[in-house]
């Protein structure tokens, strides 16, 4: 799971901690972490489906929790076939991550491989599905440092 650094403010006094900060240089409080958490470089790839707003109003609703389960489903696929993992589902979008729990050299251009496989699926998921019109997803990546824990 993905979680936010330490605090940008101490939790006792309210004063601003410089980054990396212990102990809070007003008060001497320590700075709470996230427990179990580990700086790492990961690269998020997010991929929301298009329209999808528009589809729910067109399909009954048992049809189209079927296409999301199938869009889910092939996201999470594309991004399992170059060692990410689909870390969360929201809606009508799927959070992905490579470097996670291991990071690679190459986690940023599996990650783009991924992303681009994913919106080359989409029209022919849509035509497996049924679904009227065509299916569209937008994909996004970005690498930086988080911190990683449970």
């Amino acid at each position: 799971m993905l979680r936010g650094m330490a605090a940008t403010s101490c939790s006792r006094c309210g004063h601003p901690l410089p980054e990396g900060a212990r102990f809070c240089p007003n008060c001497g409080a320590p700075v709470s972490v996230s427990a179990a958490s580990e700086r790492k470089v990961v690269t998020v790839v997010f991929a929301d489906l298009v329209g999808s707003t528009g589809l729910a109003a067109s399909l009954d609703p048992e049809r189209f929790r079927e296409v999301m389960a199938g869009f889910h489903g092939m996201v999470s696929q594309e991004l399992s076939a170059l060692r990410g993992r689909a870390e969360n589902f929201i809606g009508d979008a799927v959070l992905g991550v490579f470097g996670v729990p291991l990071a690679h050299d190459d986690d940023a251009v599996r990650a783009i491989r991924s992303g681009l496989a994913i919106v080359a699926r989409s029209e022919a998921l849509g035509r497996d599905l049924g679904v009227p019109g065509r299916i569209r997803v937008r994909v996004g990546v970005n690498t930086g440092a988080v911190a990683v824990g449970t």
